[in-house]
């Protein structure tokens, strides 16, 4: 074995690191072997490993996550800024996250979570971070970072993408669990229909005459047209007129 010949002592968890990035090809893993041996160390932990294959450091993923949990909105972006300038690649941290966050679903759902290639102790601290967040956080979480990575393809501006998506993940209000919403919706249903009254009354017309202001009241004067059609039944006989005696002859 390669680390046996040259005298490496290669911790468990970064062996676990190798082996996850390999996916079962025996040369990838060689490979890196060789690149950790020609590197001058004999002790190999996982930030020499992390540094080789260019991911994120389970440390910085784990101090993420819980300030991510605390909503501590000014601490998560100052550790972001010191890892770029250390030089970390945004689309790799933020990938690292999704799978970060999925393994944090996991140990919430799973019991046995061997078949996530950790160490004991690695699932342990899964098992303690993932009950800080219910799971809707993780699948908000799971989603935003999902979101963010597309955008951050199509646009130049990853930065400023990848800091909005941390302000909006610890600014976040508390997300319930959608039974307890439909629950809250339920009851006020049943509050509104308790408080309709069985039976609706008719309120009386409003009255629309004027007030008494105490003055005797002064009837309008008949009309006279409408008098005549009363008295005649409707019809009024024309007046007769003066009939025409001829011209009256003047004296001379």
């Amino acid at each position: 074995m390669i680390s046996e010949k040259e005298s490496l002592n290669i911790s468990v968890d970064a062996l676990y690191v190798i082996a996850k990035s390999c996916e079962g090809s025996m040369r990838d893993a060689e490979s890196i072997l060789d690149q950790l041996s020609s590197g001058g160390d004999k002790e190999i932990g996982t930030s020499n490993v992390n540094r080789i294959l260019g991911v994120v450091n389970d440390e910085v993923l784990f101090g993420l996550l819980d300030y991510i949990a605390k909503r501590d909105t000014k601490n998560i972006l100052i550790a972001l800024d010191a890892l770029i300038s250390q030089g970390a690649d945004l689309f790799t941290l933020i990938s690292s996250l999704m799978e970060h966050v999925r393994n944090l679903m996991m140990a919430k759902l799973l019991v046995d979570l061997k078949g996530l290639e950790i160490t004991q102790e690695t699932a342990e601290k899964f098992k303690k971070q993932a009950e800080q967040f219910t799971t809707e956080e993780l699948l908000y979480a799971f989603y935003l970072f999902s979101n963010t990575l597309g955008e951050m393809k199509k646009f130049g501006t990853p930065r400023i993408l990848f800091e909005m998506c941390l302000v909006k993940l610890t600014k976040r209000e508390d997300i319930g669990s959608i039974t307890e919403l439909v629950t809250k919706l339920e009851n006020i249903g049943e509050k509104i229909a308790s408080d309709k009254p069985s039976s609706y009354s008719v309120m009386p017309e409003a009255d629309t005459k004027p007030p008494d202001s105490g003055k005797p009241r002064v009837d309008p004067p008949p009309d006279t047209k409408k008098s005549q059609e009363s008295l005649y039944g409707g019809n009024i006989p024309e007046p007769e007129r003066p009939q025409d005696s001829g011209s009256v002859a003047l004296g001379d």
